[in-house]
């Protein structure tokens, strides 16, 4: 008697704990995703151009404008200059160095988003390069 006593405290009474306990949680509510803001896609035809250069990019669904960062080096270290606008296409009418880095995010109430891959654009004498520099 006192062997089944001994086993039903060991073995049986931890059992029915675990269940009860299992079966009595209250289930966790489910992550909620931080609001996701949709950095932009910058949209090239070929990679030789010539001034006037226009860059486009996809549309963003919610933003409310769009910033564009210029800089010499990629790591933009010192922006040489930043601009705000709604559209979605930007003139480049002039490029004062060799090489020039260019990005673009979004803008929306709640913040900004990422910044978008950044576009090496190279003066080349009569021709513009643009490549990603990744």
């Amino acid at each position: 008697m006192k062997k089944n006593v001994i086993f039903l405290l060991v073995y049986l009474v931890p059992l029915f704990f675990s269940i009860s306990c299992q079966t009595e949680r209250e289930p966790h509510p489910p992550e909620t995703e931080p609001l996701y803001m949709a950095r932009p896609k910058i949209l090239i035809e070929s990679p030789v151009a010539h001034l006037p250069l226009i860059l486009e990019w996809e549309s963003v669904n919610g933003a409310q404008s769009y910033e564009i960062e210029t800089a010499d080096s990629p790591q933009f270290n010192s922006s040489l200059k930043n601009w705000t606008t709604m559209e979605t296409a930007f003139r480049i009418e002039t490029i004062d160095s060799e090489e020039l880095y260019f990005r673009i995010r979004s803008r929306f109430a709640e913040g900004n988003s990422r910044w978008s891959e950044t576009l090496l654009i190279r003066d080349e004498g009569e021709d513009i390069s643009l490549q990603w520099n990744r």
